[in-house]
């Protein structure tokens, strides 16, 4: 008597018949020849730049070169302050630093704390009373932008602290580090938040870090770099957070205290600056360019910036791009472009010219009344 194979085994076998045609190229439809393994489909090609922009591409790679060779920065201060040997014993912002915020000329300022010298611990200190004013800032130092790192180091003088923060534009106005906030009870790691418009930022919590200590010296540094944001405090991380290119807006930093005290010892701000040339730049340019001259070079350039104003939208961006990788050399006709040009022309240049032009000389915002800086 011949056994009746269970319906289990024929769904067994059903799945076995399936996963056999799917292993099947010819099955799934695809084409292939006799003795070859078949291949994976290869991706669309990249679209080639327009000729019109190609041409100027030796051009580009070129200015690079001599940028590289003349132009090198590396990470150091632009700004420093110590208090020693003052010669005021009050100190303001300076008439053209940033008001936080912004009241009219003449009037009082309530949001300005008082600054005052003083020694504490055999050190030269500015102190800074914002204890009957409540939210106080100081505007200290130049304005930033880009790659930064702003650092103090203060002792909390009040028996009960509240903030010894670095902010800039602002307390939620900009990239901060607000430091023993909420009563000496959280620390915040502030960031731009761009779609939620210009002067946003948003806090994030670092739990579990250490706070302000009354009566002790404390280094507190916020920094901006390789795309991002850290707080720290004597040395140590206390917060990251990934943020994107900060862009070309330029941040006025300032120091914020909250109902309380605070003596401070020194102030620094970093970022990229010049360093000294490794070659001589005419030496650099005929190394580079051989027998062109620097008005052949310019003119090629002009010709370049021109195209961010083509009719083609690919040409435009193409131009762009060449462009932002140029260095130094095309900054004078972006700014000519950014002057003369229309207005497509000048909103492409701009970002442009920003990207790649330097900080500005630094221009302390913090000055002795009476007294002419050293």
């Amino acid at each position: 008597m011949q056994q009746r194979r269970s319906p289990s085994a024929y769904k067994f076998l059903f799945a076995c018949c399936i996963c056999l045609l799917l292993a099947n190229p010819v099955a799934r439809g695809e084409l292939v020849i006799r003795g070859e393994t078949p291949t994976k489909p290869q991706p669309l090609p990249t679209p080639e730049p327009p000729a019109k922009v190609v041409a100027f591409n030796e051009l580009a790679k070129n200015c690079a070169a001599y940028d590289r060779l003349v132009n090198k920065s590396g990470w150091g201060p632009v700004w420093s302050e110590t208090f020693d040997s003052k010669t005021s014993s009050q100190w303001l912002p300076s008439a053209d630093a940033l008001a936080v915020p912004p009241v009219p000329e003449g009037a009082n300022r309530p949001s300005w704390p008082k600054i005052s010298a003083a020694v504490v611990d055999h050190r030269e200190v500015a102190v800074m009373d914002a204890s009957n004013i409540q939210a106080g800032y100081w505007p200290i130092g130049p304005k930033v932008r880009g790659e930064f790192a702003i650092e103090y180091v203060a002792m909390a003088q009040s028996a009960n602290p509240c903030d010894m923060s670095i902010v800039l534009d602002g307390l939620q106005r900009g990239p901060g580090f607000q430091f023993g906030g909420y009563m000496n009870q959280r620390n915040l790691l502030w960031f731009p938040v761009p779609e939620q418009g210009p002067g946003k930022s948003v806090g994030i919590d670092l739990p579990n870090t250490a706070l302000i200590q009354a009566g002790s010296w404390q280094k507190v540094r916020l920094e901006c770099r390789g795309g991002l944001l850290t707080a720290s405090v004597d040395g140590v991380v206390v917060g990251t957070r990934k943020v994107a290119p900060l862009g070309p807006h330029q941040y006025q930093p300032l120091l914020y205290v909250y109902n309380s005290q605070i003596a401070i010892d020194e102030i620094k701000i970093e970022t990229k600056i010049p360093l000294a040339q490794a070659v001589n730049s005419e030496k650099a340019f005929t190394q580079v360019f051989g027998n062109q001259s620097h008005k052949d070079v310019e003119e090629q350039i002009d010709q370049l910036v021109e195209l961010l104003d083509d009719p083609n939208y690919k040409v435009r961006e193409a131009a762009g791009k060449l462009l932002g990788g140029m260095g130094a050399l095309a900054l004078p006709a972006l700014k000519d472009a950014m002057e003369n040009g229309s207005p497509e022309a000048v909103a492409r240049a701009k970002p442009l010219y920003d990207a790649i032009a330097p900080i500005a000389v630094p221009t302390p915002a913090t000055q002795p009344v009476g007294a002419s800086r050293r």
